[in-house]
């Protein structure tokens, strides 16, 4: 069976107490001795402290346990319980949603079915959750009439049963899963990167060029040239390639190496189309977030036969051409794009960002509130204002929101679309240290460093691939099936106009089984 890298990554770094489920072995099953090293079943088993030191400072007596003596990882005496997960799955579902029509998809009485006609809702607030039925029972009572002529005894043979007068609705709930409820996670690895030392022109060798001569340094690695004159009177030897040169510009110059864990753009292209640039400085704050250089004047490190110097003017003759406006450069690639936003013909390097006006920002702001009314568009509006969208402030302002600001969530209070005030948790503070007051803030859609997994028609939250899906309502009806009464029935005490007969109460029980197919898991916790 093939082992996913991925998983296998994950589960070695996954922090301690870290929850997950696990599908058990592919050939052995859920045997105990499959469970992945560093983790034990969630079955709500006591064990010793100082078996899992780790895991019992991290739960202590939350599920249980005794009090732990002896101090952190040396515990002596103490047990923890791990949090029981049998017959459980952890669902995010609150009874309020089920009362809004995005919810619904055309079961306007799924409320009513779920919560209101039950005698224990099941579902219910705070995140929990009652078991839903995956049977349904149903009895059925035989009585017996007879209309008698004599006092006697008798029997009754040659009985019939026929099909019951019971049927029933049954209805199922999407699951809620989205891209907001996917965790933020990160993908490590080891990858190429250059490591700049100075500002200005460096020199790059090809991997063949031979040196020597008057040379001393890493002169025939491949990368950045160290190389420097070791003896003013032998001349160096350069073959088999030549040397080729760019320029590097760090945080408060033109910005070539910038990390693309955020968003960025490059606008004026004065200032970005090429290295050196041609103008300096731009207005407002550099794409990575601090203070432009006044000038592009660096400095230069020397060797030892040449003191280091300032370049007050850096000569623009060899210029390098650079990338303009948003970063990463949007692309589709097999068609899968780098960015959200509206399926056809939108490019967030050219599209308008949407705007909104009087908002005022706190100092170090870690969230913002538009002005009370604000119109964000209707749901999933993908042109309007969403989570995971970039927002910012002038690029002409040197305080504000912080280069590469994204929506982490979105949240509302109001009772009306006149009263709505929505307020936006921010990915990082914003670096004003006085409260601005009057605002304009703009909100686009940024660009990831890598294609994202939906192709291009699967990225509007409305399509059915996209959301969450449901199999409607259907109808369940009783028959007799393979039931069958006995041949013969005593019938005691006939009178003249009167009979008692024996009835049979309960006499069938109909069980339908509703439950939909389901994937059998276990939940681990990380243990050591």
């Amino acid at each position: 069976m093939a082992v996913r890298y991925g998983i296998v990554k994950f589960m070695k770094v996954a922090k301690i107490g870290t929850i997950i489920p696990w599908g058990g072995d592919g050939n052995e099953g859920f045997a105990l001795s499959n469970v992945p090293k560093g983790w034990i079943l969630c079955d709500g088993r006591l064990y010793n402290a100082n078996r899992y030191p780790l895991l019992a400072s991290h739960l202590g007596t939350t599920y249980g346990g005794t009090t732990f003596t002896g101090t952190f990882p040396d515990y002596e005496e103490g047990q923890f319980r791990v949090p029981n997960m049998t017959l459980k799955m952890p669902i995010d579902l609150e009874p309020e949603y089920l009362s809004q029509t995005a919810y619904q998809y055309g079961q306007i009485d799924a409320y009513n079915k779920l919560i209101s006609e039950q005698t224990v809702p099941l579902v219910a607030g705070f995140g929990l959750t009652n078991p839903i039925q995956t049977t349904i029972s149903a009895n059925t009572d035989i009585d017996f009439t007879v209309n008698p002529a004599l006092v006697m005894q008798g029997k009754m043979t040659k009985i019939t049963i026929g099909n019951p007068d019971f049927n029933a609705t049954v209805y199922t709930v999407n699951r809620k899963l989205s891209i907001n409820h996917t965790p933020g996670h990160s993908h490590p690895g080891t990858y190429s990167k250059a490591n700049p030392q100075f500002s200005g022109p460096m020199l790059f060798e090809p991997s063949a060029i031979t040196t020597g001569g008057g040379v001393t340094g890493s002169c025939g690695t491949f990368g950045y040239s160290e190389c420097q004159s070791s003896n003013n009177t032998t001349a160096p030897i350069w073959q088999n390639g030549r040397a080729q040169a760019t320029y590097y510009g760090d945080e408060t110059h033109e910005f070539t190496l910038p990390t693309t864990d955020r968003f960025y753009n490059f606008t004026g292209s004065s200032y970005w189309q090429n290295i050196p640039a041609d103008s300096w400085p731009p207005p407002g704050i550099n794409p990575s977030g601090q203070l432009n250089a006044a000038n592009l004047s660096y400095l230069f490190a020397g060797s030892g036969y040449t003191s280091n110097f300032t370049v007050t003017t850096p000569n623009k003759t060899h210029q390098q051409p650079a990338w303009t406006g948003v970063f990463p450069k949007p692309i589709t690639i097999a068609n899968r794009r780098n960015h959200f936003g509206p399926i056809l013909n939108y490019n967030p390097d050219t599209a308008a960002a949407f705007s909104v006006s009087n908002v005022n920002i706190g100092i170090n702001a870690t969230s913002i509130s538009l002005p009370a009314g604000t119109n964000i568009g209707s749901e999933y509006n993908l042109t309007s204002i969403v989570p995971f969208m970039w927002v910012y402030t002038s690029s002409t302002q040197t305080t504000g929101l912080t280069p590469g600001t994204q929506i982490l969530s979105i949240s509302r209070t109001g009772s009306s679309t006149s009263n709505y005030v929505y307020t936006l948790e921010l990915s990082q503070p914003s670096n004003n240290l006085v409260a601005l007051t009057n605002q304009t803030i703009y909100f686009l859609h940024g660009t990831y460093p890598t294609t994202l997994n939906n192709t291009t028609d699967q990225l509007d939250p409305n399509s059915q691939s996209f959301l969450g899906h449901n199999h409607g309502s259907f109808e369940i009806q009783m028959g007799v099936g393979s039931l069958s009464p006995p041949a013969t029935h005593p019938v005691n005490t006939v009178s003249l106009g009167d009979v008692s007969p024996e009835s049979i109460n309960d006499a069938l029980n109909i069980i339908a089984d509703v439950a939909m197919p389901a994937l059998v898991t276990t939940f681990i916790i990380k243990a050591y």
